[in-house]
């Protein structure tokens, strides 16, 4: 019998290698990010040294933010790998391909073949979600245990009553547990309504299998709750600090000073998925609308739904960073991968034409908006004005492959005009890799290099007047912090953390003791503590992008 589309497991033989060498590309090009990949590597980096995998510590500080799963995840690759630039993003990695393989098993179950891949290579080409597969943040992790928990209730609904569903249903439960435990409640907090409103607005109550819920219930809270009652038990102040401050208050007021306009989002979005977002609402019309298959329109309008709600929970919050929407890329590539098949079909060549039209005049608007701000607001890039070169070529690229795609509509070339879209991408991408390194703040790894190679057991290492997170992961230890805490506040107040979190009068005593120091710092507050103490001396060891190596003995 002659199969019409391909098996899964041998399309997977060659996409998963592929993914896998895409999202790997040049990976450990560049030091670790301060202050977010400093800080997801130094935690599961004092769980391998201690041995305590319940409560995490941020430089040897309770550190209550995050609960542990990513950690833990870090800490095994540590075991597997040691630490280093490539094996330390390489879990964001494998949650980047899981993402993307998901989405293609998804969109082959439900939409086909062709449109279950171009929706896993749309959503793998997409700046902002192969940007945050190579930083260590938890925000991939999440997106990617959200998507597999609505597609795995997506794919309950749609499957008769029977051990399959049932399998499904706790699949469900289990991997909203694990964003549970990846990201606390945010997990729940984007699933949860989701599924009730698309309740709500079709009418199908009855699809939400309330006969799974107790032993669903069991599988959820067997996953999701020892690590919240071990760490409740161990840490008196844990509850507090987790669920009030940063859950509630986090989402509700500015106390992380995160807080954007409402349509912060929105160019994030624009930006984010270009150059696919060119064609995203017709893509949706076509979606909602479509008279061929009842079962497409509904999955179309729950991925909508599961979008929507995503953007807008996110919008309203007083706390907002570009990751946040992230998990709106998977359902949105699966509604942009049904319209990219339609579009190539031969009967649908006016709607081609449409995608490429809208592609180049967005492009074109991008290209030029880029331009203008570059040449009107040369100040963004002033600390590094060697960039201004690599934007302008960008821009230009792109107002060039705009050209081109009109072009090859000019000479109805319709399906060379639609291919520059995907070449975009790919450029795009290539961008994203080139400029990471340049736009991430500066790392302390040069100067940590040379500590590295002087320090002796009985030095100590430390920061002034700023904790660079990156620096306790190249030196291999907990560092002495002076003068700032930041978000180390909280677990100081709980413990005594004297030891190596001491204030400006009693750093500038051990200077002038025996015990040798090695202290980084920013140039300027060097500076100023020379102004306000002109007899503090110290001898420069190194130099790096603002920074500088100082110790009280040669």
């Amino acid at each position: 019998m002659k199969l019409i589309e391909p098996l899964p497991r041998a399309t997977l033989w060659w996409l998963i290698p592929l993914l896998a060498l895409w999202f790997a590309l040049f990976l450990g090009n560049r030091p670790f990010a301060s202050p977010d990949e400093g800080r997801y590597v130094e935690i599961p980096r004092e769980m391998v040294t201690t041995g305590d995998y319940v409560t995490p510590r941020l430089n040897g500080v309770k550190y209550f933010e995050k609960p542990p799963l990513f950690y833990w995840t870090q800490a095994a690759t540590i075991h597997l790998f040691g630490v280093n630039e490539w094996s330390m993003r390489l879990g964001c990695v494998l949650f980047a391909i899981l993402g993307c393989v998901s989405t293609y098993l998804f969109g082959r179950r439900f939409y086909g073949q062709k449109t279950g891949l171009a929706a896993c290579l749309i959503l793998a080409m997409s700046p902002l979600y192969y940007a945050l597969s190579r930083l260590i943040i938890l925000d991939m992790a999440i997106t990617t245990f959200v998507t597999l928990s609505l597609f795995s209730f997506l794919l309950t609904v749609h499957t008769p009553a029977g051990r399959k569903r049932r399998l499904w249903a706790w699949t469900f439960y289990a991997c909203s547990a694990l964003g549970v435990l990846t990201k606390g409640l945010m997990a729940l907090a984007i699933s949860g309504p989701v599924i009730l409103i698309w309740a709500l607005s079709t009418g199908r109550w009855k699809d939400l299998w309330p006969a799974y819920i107790p032993s669903g219930t069991i599988v959820f809270l067997t996953i999701a709750a020892p690590w919240h009652i071990l760490a409740s038990l161990q840490n008196a102040e844990f509850a507090y600090k987790y669920f009030i401050v940063e859950h509630f208050l986090r989402y509700t007021t500015s106390l992380h000073m995160r807080s954007q306009p409402f349509l912060f989002f929105v160019p994030v979005l624009l930006l984010g998925l270009f150059p696919w977002v060119t064609f995203l609402w017709n893509a949706i019309r076509a979606g909602l609308t479509s008279q061929i298959n009842k079962q497409q329109r509904d999955i179309t309008l729950f991925l909508l739904i599961w979008a929507g709600w995503t953007f807008g929970f996110f919008s309203i919050s007083n706390s907002k960073l570009v990751p946040y929407i992230l998990p709106c890329f998977p359902p949105l590539a699966l509604i942009l991968g049904a319209y990219w098949n339609k579009v190539h079909q031969k009967e649908n060549e006016n709607a081609a034409r449409h995608s490429v039209l809208l592609f180049s005049s967005f492009t074109t608007l991008l290209s030029t908006g880029g331009l203008a701000t570059l040449w009107y607001l040369p100040k963004l890039i002033d600390h590094k004005p060697y960039l201004w070169m690599d934007f302008t070529a960008l821009a230009l690229g792109f107002l060039f492959l705009a050209i081109l795609a009109l072009t090859f509509l000019y000479y109805q070339s319709v399906r060379k005009a639609l291919a520059t879209i995907p070449l975009s991408a790919l450029i795009l991408i290539i961008s994203v890799i080139r400029l990471m390194p340049e736009l991430q703040q500066p790392s302390v790894k040069p100067l940590a290099q040379i500590i590295q190679s002087l320090k002796k057991p009985e030095d100590i290492v430390g920061s002034y007047k700023a904790y660079f997170q990156d620096l306790s992961v190249y030196v291999n230890q907990t560092i002495c912090v002076i003068d700032v805490m930041g978000e180390l506040e909280f677990g100081c107040g709980v413990e005594d953390c004297s030891q190596w979190m001491m204030n400006e009068k009693r750093f500038l005593q051990l200077w002038g003791e025996k015990k040798r120091l090695l202290i980084v710092a920013r140039s300027r507050e060097i500076n100023a503590l020379q102004l306000r103490d002109p007899s503090f001396q110290y001898f420069l060891l190194g130099t790096s992008q603002g920074n500088v190596l100082i110790t009280n003995q040669q």
